[in-house]
């Protein structure tokens, strides 16, 4: 049975986006099968009743602090600064990325590819989550007709229950924030795992411990 992980994937989270590059990019996860789900993370939040991480005092510091740290051990593109006003909210977006989902599926991860890095790799794109902002970015990688069907259903019903069907899907698969990784082993077997830090579980549970690199990167959170 083929290996399988499931990343539910919002822009706004910096840890979904080091998450997302490690799967798109390292040559650890080449042979398995990888799909990315859009969802949106206030609401899987809220149907937690979770706080987000800048309430709480001390944390937002931390994390911060964090993302460097794991981007700069695993040479994944970060910068330094948050986008200005972050956190701003990404409903219009993810629902455009949803809309694609359902309309192009194939072209989704260019997509994302272009959204995480101008949110988190050019912070001066403070403005992504605004349709006059990420449309013309994605349609230079996606091309402008297929930006402008899905910015037409984005506010259509199939669009918006798709993406509160998806975030439900997460929250009852186990998530409580972002990145959430479903997986399945070559065994059929299938576990929920959070958070960046726990990429190695994830490594380890699909059983790719040895096709790691020569750098041992992933070694260091086995």
């Amino acid at each position: 049975m083929a290996k399988k992980i499931t990343l539910f994937v919002d822009i706004v989270s910096p840890f979904g986006y080091l998450a997302y590059y490690m799967l798109r990019t390292s040559p650890i996860f080449q042979n398995v099968e990888i799909t990315y789900v859009p969802i949106l993370l206030g609401g899987l939040m809220k149907l937690c009743d979770n706080r987000p991480p800048l309430m709480i005092r001390n944390k937002g510091t931390w994390i911060n602090t964090e993302r460097l740290r794991w981007a700069q051990q695993f040479n994944i593109p970060m910068a330094t600064t948050v986008p200005e006003g972050f956190p701003k909210p990404t409903l219009h977006l993810q629902r455009f990325l949803t809309a694609l989902n359902l309309t192009r599926p194939d072209l989704l991860p260019t997509a994302l590819d272009a959204c995480y890095k101008a949110l988190w790799t050019d912070p001066t794109e403070s403005n992504l989550p605004d349709v006059k902002v990420f449309a013309p970015i994605v349609a230079k990688v996606i091309g402008e007709d297929v930006v402008k069907d899905c910015v037409a259903k984005m506010a259509t019903s199939d669009v918006k229950n798709e993406l509160m069907a998806q975030t439900e899907r997460a929250v009852n698969l186990g998530a409580f924030g972002i990145p959430w990784f479903q997986c399945t082993n070559e065994s059929g077997v299938e576990e929920g795992f959070w958070g960046f830090d726990h990429l190695g579980q994830v490594v380890r549970f699909l059983g790719l411990d040895g096709s790691l690199d020569q750098r041992g990167e992933v070694r260091a959170v086995l």
